[in-house]
């Protein structure tokens, strides 16, 4: 993704917020599957809220494109950060060999399922088609907390992050005393994160949906 750089800048450096209290993801042991456009209000208990189990419920039994499904425990899901991606630095393609950043690289989110069936392996695979354009798919994070991670675009809606190129591998496995296993892998843009916000559900425990 490449950089929109302020231009002109402004006056003065921009303000920086101080933060006392960090946030961290956790280890995400679920992913919530639904097609890009309709985001959670998040109103902190209203009905149709994120944080409530009647608007899960209702969206997971949808027959429309709202429809979410929430996928099997995974294990060893990573999120890598983005890497800038660069042009010159210490030879002579830039101005005194100083590297230009013209942006960062997509993020390649990886994981896998341990002993998945048949059944389920195929179901998960419908995500190859649904994500092959970006912007169409999107997932919510689920952490080991049962916190569930998701988009705050505008303050007011909470959305699944859009993600591109899911793969799901075939079985593999190793013989005596051991499990099957697949990996997994999606792709999200570099800025992913930019608006993320954890949240806490108000009567249920994200990893039962």
């Amino acid at each position: 993704m490449s950089f929109e750089y302020l231009c002109p800048l402004p006056i003065a450096i921009l303000d920086l917020t101080p933060f006392d209290c960090p946030e961290n993801f956790g280890q995400i042991t679920k992913l919530a599957f639904q097609r890009i456009g309709t985001p959670f209000p998040d109103s902190a208990g209203v009905a149709g809220d994120i944080d409530l189990l009647a608007s899960w419920t209702a969206l997971k039994v949808a027959a429309d494109s709202t429809k979410i499904q929430v996928g099997p425990f995974q294990e060893n899901f990573i999120l890598p950060m983005s890497e800038p991606i660069e042009e010159g630095g210490d030879d002579n393609s830039t101005t005194f060999g100083i590297s230009v950043i013209l942006g960062d690289g997509q993020v390649k989110a990886e994981g896998g399922h341990r002993g998945i069936p048949a059944v389920q392996l195929l179901e998960l695979k419908q995500f190859i088609s649904e994500s092959a354009i970006y912007g169409k798919l999107g997932v919510y994070l689920i952490n080991e907390h049962g916190k569930i991670i998701g988009n705050n675009l505008t303050g007011t809606e909470i959305s699944p992050f859009p993600i591109s190129s899911y793969y799901i591998s075939s079985i593999g496995s190793e013989g005596f005393n051991t499990h099957n296993k697949v990996k997994f892998s999606f792709n999200m843009r570099s800025n992913w994160s930019d608006k993320f916000k954890i949240v806490t559900p108000t009567d249920f425990n994200g990893n039962d949906l």
